[in-house]
């Protein structure tokens, strides 16, 4: 079973390539927000890519050259999306030396994660996600369960500001359906979509068969106040 553990930072990351056609890769980014990291054994360090394109990214800045196995290995990442504040996720294991390839984190202000089945495929057993749009002033999570790969059960929505963790939405979600994803049902309480510490607002109403239905309330919850209503077709 693979342990994966999400750091919340706003320092530097460092690329470091040493030995490997006596080229070496220095490069800082700054203001990154989340990492996964796979540390299996001492020889290995795994790391799962989604949004961060290396090659774009020093291709684009011009400083550094990339030796063809760095190529190799980078071309197989999606799209870059580098901004003052930005967010990491990843989507498929690539296995680097650690002699190749060193990493310095510091400075950590936030942890979540889980665990992965021994094949490193699967989700399983308790998970703390971040939310796609998660950024300083945005620190929302996701607290629950998953079982084979697919979330069950009830799950909580918390934000975090100022390093008090305050639970803002919940729901649940139903495991029992074709496909690879659970589905909402019941009655959600979940953020808006541009939920921040200066619009608080999340949504209530009810989910069936994964989709909205019925009359949905906006309720700011710094002034526990409805603000709104959104009506979605059954």
């Amino acid at each position: 079973m693979t342990f994966c553990q999400l750091f919340w930072k706003s320092t530097s990351l460092l690329f470091q390539k040493q030995d490997l056609n006596k080229i070496q890769v220095k490069q800082y980014i700054s203001y990154f927000h989340l990492i996964e990291q796979y540390l299996q054994c001492s020889k290995f360090l795994n790391i799962q890519i989604k949004r961060l394109n290396i090659v774009s990214f020093f291709q684009k800045h011009k400083k550094v050259q990339l030796s063809q196995e760095i190529l190799k290995v980078a071309t197989k990442t999606s799209k870059i999306d580098f901004s003052n504040c930005f967010q990491i996720t990843f989507q498929q294991i690539i296995q680097y030396r650690c002699k190749i390839i060193q990493i310095n984190i510091n400075y950590f202000d936030f942890s979540g994660g889980g665990f992965y089945d021994d094949q490193g495929y699967f989700k399983k057993g308790k998970w703390i996600e971040l939310s796609d749009k998660f950024d300083y002033y945005s620190q929302v999570t996701y607290k629950g369960q998953y079982k084979n790969n697919k979330k069950i059960g009830s799950w909580v929505i918390l934000w975090n500001w100022k390093d008090i963790n305050q639970q803002i939405g919940n729901g649940l979600y139903d495991d029992q359906v074709e496909g690879d994803s659970s589905i909402k049902v019941g009655i959600w309480i979940e953020q808006s979509d541009e939920f921040d510490r200066w619009s608080q607002i999340v949504n209530k109403g009810e989910y069936k068969n994964g989709r909205k239905i019925g009359k949905w309330v906006e309720i700011n919850i710094k002034q526990n106040i409805i603000c709104g209503e959104l009506n979605y077709d059954n």
